[in-house]
C-alpha cells in the first residue's frame, strides 16, 4: 500500500546548547510575525508531521532503571518533554539532584544555580549518567539517533488521512469482513478517565461505514499500544472525526498483504512490532 510519497525528516534539527541543557531534537513549529506599526511580536507553535517519529523512538529508546538515582548526585539526563503547544522536545540536561521539599519524590538543579530547581518526572527521563561529563552528550544524542532510524516513515502529504480513509473498502458484511489492512496511522491515544496519552500506538484499519459527512465515517480494525500497563491492545472501531481531532494520526506504510489476523500476534516489543511491520 503506497498512498502518498514518504518524506524523509534529514538530516535531525542540529543541537541547540543553552549552558545547562542541550536541546538535540523536537517537533514544535514556531513562526513569528510583527504586529502592524507597534513593534509587538507574536509568535505561534504547534505540532509538525514529524511529531509521530519523535513519540514512537520514545518508546523504542532503551531506556534504564533509575529507581538508584538518590538527591545530591550530580548527572547527565536524557528527557524528553511535552511542550504546552502540541510538540515535543528531547533534551540533554545536566543537573544535581535534590529531595524534593513537596515530597513529591527528587527535583534537578540545573548546572551552575543554587536555587530555582524543577522537579524531576522520571516517566520523561530516556537516559542517565553519572556526572557531566561532556561525552555523555555525544553518547546520548548517537543513542537517540539510533531509536530515531527504527521508527518508521510517516506520509506527510497534507491529504494523506483522506486518502488513505477514501481508499478502504466500505464494511459489507459481519460474516465477511475484510480481512487485509487497507490503512496504518500511528496515533497519541489521548487516554481515559485522566490516565494521560499513550504515545506510540498504531491503528491498522480494514474497512469504515460511510456517514453522511466525512467526520461521521466509522473505522473498522485494530488498535496496537504499547506496553505501558494502561491500555490493551484490541479490535475496534473509531469515528473519522474524533481520530483526526484528538489522536493526532499520521498515516504510515506497511508492508503489503498485512492481514487483521496478523495484528492479533505483533509483538508486544516496539521494536519488534515496527520491524514485523515494515514495507
Amino acid at each position: 500500500m503506497s498512498l502518498a510519497t514518504l518524506t524523509q525528516r534529514n538530516p535531525l534539527p542540529a543541537a541547540e546548547q543553552r549552558g545547562w541543557e542541550t536541546i538535540i531534537d523536537g517537533t514544535t513549529i514556531r513562526s513569528t510575525r510583527h504586529i502592524g506599526n507597534t513593534g509587538l511580536i507574536s509568535t505561534s507553535m504547534g505540532r509538525t508531521p514529524f511529531q509521530p517519529i519523535l513519540e514512537v523512538a520514545t518508546s523504542l529508546y532503551p531506556r534504564q532503571d533509575y529507581d538508584t538515582l538518590t538527591a545530591g548526585e550530580k548527572v547527565t539526563l536524557l528527557m524528553v518533554s511535552d511542550g504546552v503547544f502540541g510538540g515535543i522536545s528531547v533534551a540533554i540536561r545536566q543537573v544535581t539532584l535534590f529531595d524534593s521539599s513537596s515530597g513529591s519524590g527528587l527535583g534537578m538543579l540545573p548546572k551552575g544555580r543554587r536555587t530555582k530547581g524543577y522537579q524531576l518526572k522520571l516517566e520523561n527521563v530516556l537516559d542517565v549518567a553519572r556526572g557531566w561529563d561532556k561525552a555523555h552528550i555525544a553518547t546520548f544524542t548517537q543513542r537517540w539517533q539510533e531509536a530515531v532510524s527504527q521508527a518508521p516513515t510517516p506520509i506527510v502529504d497534507t491529504t494523506a488521512i483522506a486518502d488513505a480513509i477514501d481508499a478502504l473498502p466500505e464494511y459489507a458484511d459481519l460474516e465477511a469482513p475484510a480481512t487485509e489492512i487497507g490503512a496504518a496511522m500511528m496515533v497519541s491515544h489521548p487516554g481515559f478517565d485522566g490516565t494521560g496519552a499513550v504515545k506510540g500506538c498504531v491503528w491498522f484499519f480494514t474497512d469504515k461505514m460511510t456517514g453522511d459527512k466525512p467526520s461521521e465515517t466509522i473505522l473498522n480494525g485494530y488498535l496496537w499500544v504499547p506496553p505501558t500497563g494502561l491500555l490493551e491492545s484490541e479490535h475496534g472501531s473509531i469515528v473519522a472525526g474524533d481520530l483526526r481531532g484528538s489522536w493526532h494520526p499520521t498515516v504510515i506504510d506497511v508492508a503489503p498483504g498485512l492481514s487483521f489476523r496478523d495484528c492479533w500476534d505483533l509483538p508486544v516489543n516496539p521494536a519488534d512490532m515496527f520491524a514485523a511491520i515494515a514495507n
